[in-house]
């Protein structure tokens, strides 16, 4: 999984890394939590490499894991619901079933991108973005 924030140039998103992963927080609001360490419902349906939970700018929380209708569903997060190698079914990363989700490394990385829009319609010598 990766994982990019943008920020506005004074922003201020901080990370908090723990053993379970990483909180990431502007100013004293969480934002999201990266799931690095495997976790189960009561042993079954492990996972990790997710986010879990997601909150609104508000401080709702969006995301579920492992809700009690669908347990084996987790925040956000990508996979393959049949999986196959040639003629051989590797197994069902959608339900959990025969993988395991090995997390290297999460690096973190914060960006302060400045970027311009540019069209041939208008032109400015400025290096100050254009009001409309």
């Amino acid at each position: 999984m990766i994982l990019i924030l943008s920020c506005h140039k004074n922003g201020s998103i901080t990370v908090s890394e723990t053993d379970e992963g990483i909180l990431f927080i502007e100013k004293d609001q969480n934002i999201l939590f990266y799931q690095r360490m495997p976790k189960s419902i009561e042993g079954a349906y492990t996972r990790n490499n997710y986010i879990h939970p997601l909150w609104t700018l508000d401080g709702e929380r969006l995301t579920e894991d492992g809700p009690p209708d669908h347990p084996h569903q987790r925040g956000i997060f990508w996979t393959w619901h049949q999986t196959y190698v040639g003629q051989t079914r590797l197994g069902d990363g959608w339900e959990c079933r025969e993988f395991v989700w090995d997390v290297a490394d999460a690096v973190v990385a914060l960006c302060s991108p400045l970027s311009h829009w540019v069209t041939g319609k208008i032109t400015s010598n400025a290096t100050a973005p254009m009001a409309a």
